[in-house]
């Protein structure tokens, strides 16, 4: 089954992650399985990301060495969000080994637990979804829309 997920917050037009498609296989039966499938999709690709980055910095690159590569230390990156005036946690540049990812069960109890606070709402063709644990009716090619209802200190209302 392949479904198709946006990513919105709440005042702004334009949505925060472009239509992105995702198969699940075999197809989730409710709310909870879909989020589970979608985090371990998503800490695959981040895992496979961070793997290809640190074979990238230490020049290893198909199984062949090469040399000239220029690597920003910690250091140039807060000095570049410094300069820029953004705020930056450490989560970009600091997580260069597989052994820091995650855990997957802990980030689907995570996920679960965000949509049982009311962090986020999904929404699909024919309404809210609201349930966990209840028939989840989506069906093939169909667009699901996540609803971030977080707000960062100092955001206007």
């Amino acid at each position: 089954m392949k479904l198709s997920f946006t990513v919105r917050h709440p005042g702004r037009k334009k949505a925060f992650l472009a239509d992105r498609a995702y198969f699940f296989e075999p197809p989730p039966q409710t709310l909870r399985e879909l989020l589970a499938s979608l985090v371990q999709q998503e800490l695959r690709l981040f895992r496979e990301r961070v793997e290809a980055a640190s074979r990238f910095e230490n020049g290893v690159e198909n199984g062949e060495t090469f040399s000239g590569v220029l690597i920003r230390d910690e250091a140039q990156i807060r000095e570049e969000l410094h300069q820029t005036g953004r705020a930056g946690f450490g989560m970009t540049g600091s997580c260069r080994d597989v052994h820091e990812i995650p855990d997957e069960e802990e980030a689907v109890r995570t996920a679960v637990s965000a949509f049982e606070d009311g962090l986020f709402r999904v929404f699909g063709p024919r309404g809210e979804l609201t349930e966990l644990d209840g028939p989840l009716s989506v069906f093939d090619g169909e667009t699901l829309t996540f609803v971030r209802l977080t707000f960062l200190a100092g955001s206007l209302f």
